[in-house]
């Protein structure tokens, strides 16, 4: 869905539909060209619509027409102020377009898709007959022409070896068919008129300053404020939502524990970002456009910004042809070797074929995979398929197509002098801060002192709301919330004085005030720099979020240009959770025979195990005990909690326990069973290629895990051991 620009306060909201409506069949339109995404196309309107008229705002829908002069999809809504409806009708009964805003487009409405199946101004002509036009309602069905290496073919019944091999590798060679034809068109009874008028561009061409951004309101208007929030306040309020939390509580709130967050929507396409500033900039009376924020940002475009895209642009174009090469190669493998397994009936042979076939089916899926994440990427940067220099990038961060990134976040809070604090809409309770790196380097950030702050909420992969909180949208740092910059320090400040937040003076003195200490540089040579590149950090922890993939968490440092070589990783499910000691899958072996079902089920067994094995034994999986299953069971099973005592508390207490030093051996011993060489764990920690390996850890600092690079790396230094396929 896409919200209303007028009733955005209403939440008026528009279901992204592009069927013709049934009120607009048989109905008669002028034809218009209108500026959409930086070009002019070709529309038609319908009847307008009045079921929000007495909230006041009528629409109309817009049609957007195809190369044949027929309705190819409704992409948007032209909306009006209902007291001005009268006023855009011109003497013909056509809307004027010079009287109306901006469309109000739909998501999907891109570039690409205009330029495919839209057309412009020159395709209409005084000669257009006006009853000639009908709908054009065609679906576009995406062809799939990488092609599978899966399914299977009908099978024989012979019994003997040779044809079992045959068998299984016909199902391993076996091809589908990939593509599928588009629909024909489906002509409709919706008629049109020829062209009445073109709107003039309204994006300005000279160059914006900051005092050009913002129109003061007069006077302005008086806003909330309050005293600064101290502790005791924000417990209260915390208090109050233990009484009154409810599952229709936003995602803010119940992360907040706080019930005056409210969620303020913004426009649901690439302008959500620079709609969420301009509203809370509207709350204190600094009206302003999402144009004018955006055309102050183009002006921030330098040649460096630009190689930096065009590099990413042209590895990932790069990448996806050398895949699709070698796809290809593979599926004239896969063919070869088909054929030969028709022509023998040895069976040495069919078990060779069939071994190869394997190998073939596995690179062409690794392939697949590559090509996939490349193809994922290319989603982000592929509209520099058309930007040839710094001037097309300007022109092109002027344009909804261009979606706010971490550069143009830092360049805009630096900019107006705002804080923009984003908090992430993810199960990872340790991920929904967002410290914003991007942009670190820039000079002005050594003398960066926000003047006010902005709070947005992060959706969905791409989209932003702004977040109000006691109906305030805009705040000074002594209106934020006290629990909010709490969490600022806890996550973003307290464990790295590097970042933006720990530039702020404001949040350095806050960060007294909490009696945190500041960061103590440590000696980082007792790491070896062979087990990673010290350029990539991968974190995870037991509670990572199952979508995030490598490089899209903050703790996270892997360049975008070598995203993509982690195309494998995230292809499997849960990984950040399995690399953690707290995954439990499949029971693995220790030095000593014992199975385990995690890592951390064999540390807390190791205190026990020369003094009481038979408790030791217990949390292992050979006892197939309750503990030996449940990770939380087995936690209580040695702590007192209030008047739950575990059933190995006292026996525990009195323990000598292993030194640090010890442990980390005895985890060693744990890891390498749990990622041995030639299983599902040891492809997964393969797969995170040297990346530096670190535990995320809630209000610690991140742990690099050098046990685990090591076993890494000793899975390295041993050989594979080749597969087979038996006969049997």
């Amino acid at each position: 869905m896409v919200y209303s620009t007028l009733l955005r306060d209403k939440e008026v909201w528009y279901a992204e539909s592009s069927e013709l409506d049934k009120e607009d069949q048989d109905h008669k339109s002028a034809l218009y060209e209108i500026d959409i995404l930086g070009k002019d196309y070709v529309v038609a309107l319908g009847v307008p619509r009045m079921q929000y008229a007495d909230k006041g705002m009528v629409y109309y829908p817009i049609y957007l027409m195809s190369p044949k002069l027929r309705i190819k999809a409704k992409i948007g809504v032209f909306e009006v102020e209902t007291a001005k409806t009268i006023t855009v009708v011109d003497d013909d009964g056509d809307v004027d377009l010079n009287k109306l805003g901006d469309p109000v487009l739909f998501s999907f409405v891109t570039t690409a898709y205009l330029e495919k199946h839209g057309t412009h101004g020159s395709a209409v002509d005084d000669e257009t007959p006006k009853n000639a036009i009908a709908n054009d309602d065609e679906r576009i069905v995406a062809s799939n022409d990488e092609g599978k290496l899966e399914g299977k073919e009908e099978q024989g019944e012979e019994d003997n070896a040779t044809e079992h091999l045959k068998e299984s590798l016909e199902d391993t060679l076996q091809t589908e068919l990939e593509k599928e034809q588009e629909e024909e068109d489906d002509e409709n009874l919706f008629t049109i008129q020829p062209t009445k008028s073109t709107p003039e561009p309204t994006q300005p061409s000279e160059k914006v300053s900051i005092d050009d951004v913002f129109t003061k309101e007069e006077p302005l208007p008086v806003m909330p404020t309050w005293p600064t929030e101290e502790a005791e306040d924000a417990k209260k309020l915390r208090d109050v939502y233990k009484t009154s939390k409810s599952t229709q509580d936003n995602w803010v709130v119940k992360y907040m524990h706080n019930k005056e967050y409210k969620i303020q929507p913004c426009e649901s396409n690439g302008d959500c970002l620079f709609a969420a500033i301009r509203d809370a900039y509207s709350s204190m009376g600094y009206q302003t456009t999402v144009s004018k924020l955006r055309k102050l940002l183009s002006q921030e475009v330098t040649i460096e910004l630009y190689d930096s895209y065009k590099e990413i642009y042209t590895g990932l174009e790069y990448e996806q042809s050398i895949a699709k090469d070698e796809m290809d190669r593979l599926q004239q493998s896969n063919a070869s070797l088909k054929k030969q397994s028709k022509a023998t009936k040895n069976t040495n042979q069919q078990k060779d074929i069939l071994n190869e076939a394997v190998r073939v089916k596995q690179e062409f899926l690794t392939q697949k995979t590559q090509k996939g994440g490349a193809d994922e990427l290319m989603q982000e940067f592929g509209f520099m398929q058309q930007i040839q220099n710094v001037d097309d990038l300007k022109e092109f961060v002027q344009t909804s197509e261009f979606w706010a990134d971490s550069w143009a976040i830092s360049t805009l809070e630096l900019l107006l002098s705002v804080k923009l604090v984003v908090l992430e809409d993810t199960e990872d309770v340790d991920s929904v801060m967002r410290c914003t790196q991007g942009n670190d380097q820039h000079p002005k950030y050594a003398t960066y002192d926000p003047k006010h702050y902005i709070i947005v909420g992060y959706s969905d992969g791409n989209h932003y709301d702004l977040v109000s909180y006691k109906d305030k949208k805009i705040f000074t740092f002594s209106e934020v919330p006290y629990d909010l910059k709490v969490k600022v320090v806890r996550t973003c400040v307290e464990h790295n004085d590097q970042g933006y937040y720990a530039q702020i003076s404001a949040f350095r003195q806050f960060r007294k005030e909490l009696g945190v200490p500041e960061v103590i540089a440590k000696d980082s040579e007792t790491l070896d720099r062979e087990l990673f590149d010290p350029h990539l950090t991968l974190s995870f922890h037991s509670k990572s979020d199952q979508k995030k993939k490598a490089g899209h968490v903050d703790a996270d440092s892997i360049p975008v240009k070598r995203r993509n070589e982690f195309s494998a990783l995230n292809a499997i499910p849960l990984w950040r959770r399995k690399l953690d000691d707290a995954w439990s899958e499949r029971p693995f072996p220790t030095t000593d025979g014992k199975r385990w079902n995690s890592v951390a089920h064999y540390l807390l067994a190791v205190p026990f195990k020369d003094s009481h094995p038979e408790v030791y034994n217990e949390y292992s999986d050979d006892s197939k005990t309750d503990i030996s299953k449940d990770l939380d069971l087995a936690k209580a099973s040695i702590e007192k909690k209030k008047d739950k005592v575990g059933r190995h508390y006292q026996t525990y207490k009195g323990l000598v326990k292993p030194d640090p030093n010890t442990l980390e051996v005895f985890r060693k011993d744990a890891l390498r069973g749990k990622f041995a060489k030639d299983t599902e764990m040891e492809k997964l920690l393969e797969s995170t290629h040297m990346a530096k390996l670190m535990q995320s850890r809630r209000n610690k600092e991140p742990l690099a895990d050098q046990s685990l690079m090591e076993v890494r790396a000793e899975n390295r230094m041993s050989p594979h051991q080749p597969t087979e396929i038996s006969s049997v």
